[in-house]
């Protein structure tokens, strides 16, 4: 188990905000007694467990199946030999009811389309110089509630629109959405825009052990796990310029545990009608 003060124990991180007050700066070493609290909604000690399932090294996959977007024409699929995948121009859905463990690389580009996966087995998606734009939703939507590692190689580049036509039964929260637990590796980058809803969220954990992720939101918040958000390594920057918007937040925790996190936070404060009250942007917010 891991003990973490504050939620805030980073190699390098700074979050701004519009004001003086919400501002955090925090530039000292791994392992500093003094973490940095102004600014931060919720902070709390508590503890982590360590999760050695989170290192995709210690899974073994049955397949990789390979899908190349096109601005072209239609997405091309192959190692693909059960009709797992299904095509429709460049909107690519995933329907694996096989007892395999799938990796999913993503390459090409497309301006209209999307990758949808359904499983219950936990997977990988491996972003290899790919470029997803959905005008219309996620750009990247998984809907099992099983793990899955997101390995993040050359330069990518994902992004929503400003309406979602989400099916009826299903959530779609920004625009990389997943229902089950995220963990981002890999030495690439992602840059993430995100303009109807949020950049980056789970329904359950997100965990990054690497990769450098950029995210820009100007409708909702910039990085969300709902049970918690754990930063162990990469490079991360967000910001968020839509009011009482979080750039990263969580039901539970936040916990900065290493790597480089730069938050820069804008808007100002907006009613909520859901819960009656007026509410504020934060660089941060942990429910706990």
């Amino acid at each position: 188990m891991k003990k973490v003060l504050f939620a805030l124990l980073a190699a390098g991180m700074v979050a701004t905000g519009c004001s003086p007050e919400d501002m955090i700066i925090w530039t000292g070493p791994t392992g500093s007694d003094e973490p940095a609290t102004s600014g931060v909604e919720g902070s709390t000690t508590t503890d982590i467990p360590e999760d050695s399932e989170d290192i995709i090294d210690g899974t073994s996959f049955d397949r990789t199946i390979t899908i190349v977007f096109s601005n072209d024409g239609n997405a091309t699929v192959t190692g693909d030999d059960k009709g797992i995948v299904s095509v429709d121009g460049n909107s690519v859905t995933a329907r694996n009811t096989t007892s395999e463990k799938i990796k999913y690389v993503l390459s090409g580009s497309t301006q209209n389309g999307f990758f949808k996966l359904y499983s219950e087995k936990k997977q990988a998606i491996v972003l290899d110089d790919v470029s997803i734009t959905n005008p219309n939703g996620a750009a990247i939507n998984n809907q099992s509630k099983k793990r899955c590692f997101v390995v993040v190689n050359g330069t990518n580049a994902i992004a929503d629109g400003n309406t979602y036509n989400t099916p009826a039964g299903e959530d779609e929260k920004g625009v990389f959405f997943s229902e089950g637990q995220l963990i981002f590796s890999g030495e690439g980058t992602l840059n993430v825009t995100a303009q109807g809803k949020a950049g980056i969220t789970s329904d359950d954990y997100l965990h990054f052990v690497g990769a450098n992720v950029n995210v820009t939101s100007t409708a909702g918040h910039g990085i969300r796990g709902k049970d918690y958000l754990l930063v162990s390594d990469g490079n991360i920057s967000v910001t968020v310029s839509a009011a009482m918007k979080k750039g990263m937040c969580s039901d539970s925790l936040v916990v900065f545990d290493g790597g480089v996190t730069v938050i820069n936070v804008s808007g100002g404060v907006a009613y909520d009608s859901e819960d009656q009250e007026y509410k504020a942007s934060s660089g941060i917010k942990a429910a706990q």
